[in-house]
């Protein structure tokens, strides 16, 4: 019986590290007036790759983006 249950806890949390979530990329950098904010609900891996892909394109201007759940 315990096994189960702890079959079942582990499984839950499994489950909900594979959901989708909002997370938000704000990129910012020299000569950018309001940072730019975007964002996705998606899978942190998802994510994280889109806003990679953003920050490439604000390091050529000495920029960066943040990814942040929420």
């Amino acid at each position: 019986m315990k096994k189960g249950i702890i079959l079942v806890g582990v499984v839950s949390v499994l489950s909900l590290a594979s959901c989708k979530q909002n997370y938000t990329c704000t990129c910012d950098g020299p000569g950018v007036k309001d940072p730019e904010v975007t964002s996705w609900k998606l899978k942190q891996e998802d994510a994280k790759a889109n806003c990679d892909a953003l920050n490439a394109e604000f390091e050529e201007d000495n920029g960066s983006c943040t990814l942040t759940p929420g």
